[in-house]
C-alpha cells in the first residue's frame, strides 16, 4: 500500500480560504456590534432627553 502524498499548493490554498472566511465572519460580527452600540447609544440619548417619559411621547414644545 502506497501512502498517497498530501497536494500541498491545495492544503495552503484552503488555509488561505479558512483564514478569509473567518476573517469575514469576525469582520460582520464587528459590524453588528458597531451598529447595536449606536443603536443603545441613540437610544440612550432619546432617555435622557426627556422624549420618553414612561411611555409617553413629548414633542419638542414638551406636550405629551
Amino acid at each position: 500500500m502506497q501512502l498517497r502524498r498530501h497536494n500541498e499548493p491545495t492544503e495552503k490554498l484552503y488555509k488561505k480560504l479558512f483564514v478569509l472566511v473567518a476573517l469575514r465572519f469576525v469582520e460582520i460580527n464587528a459590524e453588528r456590534l458597531r451598529a447595536l452600540a449606536l443603536n443603545l447609544d441613540v437610544l440612550q440619548t432619546w432617555r435622557e432627553s426627556g422624549y420618553a417619559n414612561e411611555g409617553s411621547i413629548k414633542t419638542s414644545s414638551g406636550i405629551s
